[in-house]
């Protein structure tokens, strides 16, 4: 059952385009995080660590997470509660009884409005039975080892809890390449999460639902997840800078002597900051946060009511930016957000033909960006022994509010329509500050490098929105369902708060507009061989107004948001599920994808000449025809599960392929950004005994060993690439014991 229009439905019966994982299949790979879904989400869906978190891509529309000022594209939704920071995903999940990812806009069902799509997690409430479960794991390749585990029951006849706990500690996987390194392996982190449940039901018709979340990771930091690859340039010490004095180049070939074999691999370089720096501690990353909801549900009559209350906040210092063998550029990076969300709605359960849902949601956030970057060397500046290149600081108050209704109409026993809107207010109070600048950096280049020291920039941005929603549906049998959608989406704009102070940028800068999509869905769903066998097909096509884009300013290494004039998406999805056997489960999936930009000018990417596109006297190319960002044309998928009882224990196999077509990294159609075509496996080897009280799994997640990027830019000053790669063959060990 899926519950994507707020009520309980089958997905045969859902006319939205949407894969469900239960929480068996999440168990199944031991999936804990977002990124790990990728495969079972099907091809469509790109999930992966972008080098600062994880972006998600759905249909080749996301939000690059490089930026603090996005908003994302596809929502993410824990227990009713709506998350619009990239952050979010950063954090691991389990105990987690379903994820539901849906495909397209979607403008009524989630707290706010979204363009791409939306991942929703339920996490596990309690029983009305006492039970619990252990896990211990041991993932051999990053040394990971792992403990989780829950206890859950009723307390009283009308209130039940359930606390779950999860512990991870892992080396990492990365080696590093050079000479005597602060740390030999990368990639390494330690984790502590815990979550209460608390489910009262003191009467038949109400329902109160208390979580409460905290989760504590600290990491090697995000930038160890960048690798140089593509070097393009021959210098003294293995690379190409651009725009900066040969007696400098040569000082920092000193610091930094590249070892890397530019490859995407298993291997990286990665130096500390320089020394006598700010940074010269190791890099690394902590990350704090707590998330809370509150759900009630009350019936009365023919209509129930829910309040969905949500308090969150996270705190993140990150020394970050001296990626691969990029020592030449330093950042700390701390960001705090508090956000408190309140959503009401009234559902309506009428025998006739109409029913109703309508509701208002309020969100307000307060958040906080502070980043220090070094670039080039150390030297500290003459009035105060400073290192750092410079500082600034960012804060934005963001108050959003939203009404939005639908109406369903049962034409006939076999037709349905429904049509809803969502009207959106938003507005955003921000504040930039360049709170110290190094004054080495005028005499060395000559010209100022940065905006003066103590310059503030103020700006409101305000917008509002309606966005509709209608579709019409036909169920000429129990086994068929037919349907025909027109979808509209907003992505509120903002400004870019992660974007250096260098000199030159102005407020326009630093503003981006609104983003809007509106387009078509048409979708067939069936079951076959005595509802065995389940498929859908549905084909789409989406026009996307002020496409919010993310663009490398490698001299500065920075990123500034931007609007792309137009881009559309449209193409062709197929699945299919077969229970072939009381023993054999299968399932596929195969995506047709045309995402490119419609009306696009943009900057040129770094070196780029007048014979591959760029005008030299406006430094800008022409994207239109170029495919987006993460937007394979053809992906296929394909697994299945096989069970075999022997005795008082059932033997398990499960394997999933995902095979995708190649694709662009970045926004700038950089032709030496693009992840190759591959291959990707997934497996597990399982015996359980018959009761479910025990399970010895051996996992094993990109067995085919693929490199696989999500996201790449150009490394700041010079000629060569960065791409963030998801970790490549993992096998691991995982018990668990149930009670």
């Amino acid at each position: 059952m899926v519950t994507a229009r707020k009520r309980e439905e089958t997905l045969a019966d859902a006319p939205v385009a949407i894969t469900a994982l239960g929480s068996r299949s999440l168990e199944q790979y031991n999936i804990t995080r977002v990124e790990d879904m990728a495969t079972l989400a099907g091809g469509s869906v790109i999930i992966g660590q972008s080098g600062i978190t994880p972006t998600m891509s759905i249909r080749g529309v996301s939000s690059d997470s490089t930026n603090a000022g996005f908003d994302q594209s596809v929502g993410l939704i824990i227990d009713g509660v709506f998350y619009d920071r990239s952050r979010w995903t950063q954090q691991g999940f389990f105990d987690a009884a379903q994820v539901e990812v849906l495909k397209g806009p979607q403008a009524l069902f989630f707290g706010k409005s979204t363009v791409a799509g939306a991942v929703v997690l339920t996490t596990a409430d309690p029983g009305k039975e006492f039970e619990g479960e252990v896990s211990v794991g041991n993932e051999f390749e990053s040394n990971q080892l792992y403990a989780q585990g829950y206890l859950s029951g009723p307390l009283t006849d009308t209130l039940g809890a359930r606390l779950a706990l999860s512990y991870s500690d892992s080396d990492g996987w990365l080696k590093n390449q050079v000479p005597n390194p602060y740390k030999r392996t990368l990639g390494g982190e330690e984790e502590v999460m815990g979550r209460l449940t608390l489910l009262w039901e003191p009467r038949e018709n109400f329902t109160a639902r208390f979580k409460t979340q905290g989760v504590s990771n600290k990491s090697d930091g995000p930038g160890i997840w960048a690798q140089l690859y593509n070097c393009r340039g021959p210098s003294p010490f293995g690379n190409t800078i651009t725009g900066v004095p040969a007696d400098l180049a040569q000082t920092i070939g000193a610091y930094y002597p590249i070892v890397d074999d530019c490859k995407l691999n298993d291997t990286a370089s990665v130096y500390p900051g320089p020394p006598g720096s700010g940074f010269a501690n190791s890099p690394q990353g902590d990350f704090d946060s707590v998330l809370t909801s509150l759900n009630l549900n009350w019936s009365v009559g023919s209509w129930t009511l829910t309040s969905v209350t949500g308090w969150n906040d996270y705190t993140l210092d990150d020394q970050a930016g001296y990626i691969s063998s990029q020592g030449n550029i330093s950042a700390e990076q701390r960001e705090s957000n508090k956000s408190f969300s309140q959503e009401v709605r009234a559902l309506s359960h009428f025998d006739g033909p109409f029913n109703f849902l309508a509701g208002v949601n309020y969100q307000k956030s307060e958040f906080l960006f502070r980043n220090a970057s070094q670039i080039i060397l150390a030297i500290p500046d003459a009035r105060n022994g400073r290192p750092e290149s410079q500082e600034h600081t960012a804060t934005q108050d963001s108050d959003s509010r939203s009404v939005y209704g639908e109406a369903t109409w049962k034409i006939a026993p076999q037709w349905t329509l429904s049509a809803g809107a969502r009207y959106s207010d938003e507005k955003k109070d921000a504040r930039y500050k360049v709170s110290f600048v190094n004054e080495w950096f005028q005499r060395i280049f000559g010209f100022p490098f940065w905006l003066p020291e103590g310059t503030v920039i103020t700006d409101r941005f305000k917008d509002n929105n309606v966005s509709s929603q209608a579709t019409l549906q036909w169920t000429p049998s129990a086994e068929w369902n037919l349907f025909a959608s027109y979808r509209e989406g907003f992505l509120p704009g903002g400004f870019s708060l992660g974007a250096t102070p260098q000199a030159g940028l102005q407020l326009r800068d630093f503003q981006f507009d609104s983003e809007e999509v509106d387009g078509f869905e048409i979708g067939l769903k069936g079951l076959l061989l005595g509802n065995s066998l389940s498929f859908d097909v549905i084909a789409f096509d989406y026009t996307f107004t002020s496409l919010q884009v993310n663009l490398y300013v490698p001299e500065t290494a920075s990123f500034v948001v931007g609007n792309a004039g137009e881009a559309e998406t449209k193409g062709l999805e197929a699945s299919l599920r077969w229970q072939a056997s009381q023993s054999l489960q299968l399932h596929g999936s195969a995506t047709y994808n045309s995402g490119e930009y419609s009306n696009y000018r943009t900057q040129c990417y770094t070196l780029q000449t007048a014979a591959q596109g760029c005008d030299p006297l406006t430094n800008t190319q022409d994207l239109t025809g170029k495919p987006l960002p993460r937007a394979p044309k053809y992906t296929f998928g394909a697994g299945g599960l096989l069970r075999y009882p022997v005795r008082n224990w059932v033997f398990s196999l499960a394997a999933d392929v995902l095979w995708s077509d190649d694709y662009q990294l970045d926004n700038s159609a950089n032709p030496f950004l693009r992840q190759d075509s591959y291959a990707r496996l997934d497996t597990a080897l399982a015996m359980e005994s018959a009761d479910r009280t025990w399970r010895v799994a051996l996992i094993g997640r990109n067995v085919t060993d693929e490199p696989i990027a999500n996201f790449g830019a150009t490394r700041g000053f010079t000629n060569d690439q960065l791409a963030t790669l998801q970790p490549l063959r993992r096998w691991g060990l995982e018990i668990n014991y149930r009670f």
